[in-house]
């Protein structure tokens, strides 16, 4: 909802919306499941760029290529 409304009223001055798919600093948090699908489907509506920062779950470590993978999400910029 907050990234939403963040997105109605600027979204015309945001160029990407910058996402850990799993938070790898300050303890391991994984976000609910659809979360990942709901950013991608916000920043599709919005024509804003969703780029994942997959340094620390990249590669395989989470079980597939990427975390993002997890829910069949493809970012712009990975």
């Amino acid at each position: 909802q907050a990234l939403e409304r963040n997105f109605k009223e600027n979204g015309e001055r945001i160029a990407g919306f910058l996402v850990e798919p799993i938070q790898g600093e300050a303890g391991v948090i994984i976000p609910p499941d659809g979360y990942l699908k709901a950013v991608r489907d916000l920043c599709s509506k919005y024509n804003v760029l969703m780029i994942a920062d997959e340094i620390q779950t990249g590669l395989a470590r989470t079980g597939k290529m990427l975390a993002c993978d997890w829910e069949e999400v493809r970012p712009d910029v990975v």
